[in-house]
């Protein structure tokens, strides 16, 4: 998923891009709790859950 992989590399502004047109995927576009969860955990271990980035 591209906007784990922003996350990851804690690329803030692709990844607030990528979250904006993502909050219209549901669980049959591989958008699952599950995914969620990751990229939270990736948020926080990043520094960005604290931004204007809102999950």
């Amino acid at each position: 998923m591209p906007l784990y992989a922003a996350v990851s590399f804690g690329n803030y502004d692709v990844a607030k891009y990528l979250y904006g047109k993502s909050k219209e995927l549901c669980g049959d576009d591989g958008w699952t709790d599950q995914n969620r969860g990751w990229l939270l955990q990736k948020c926080v271990e990043n520094g960005m859950f604290g931004k204007q980035f809102r999950i």
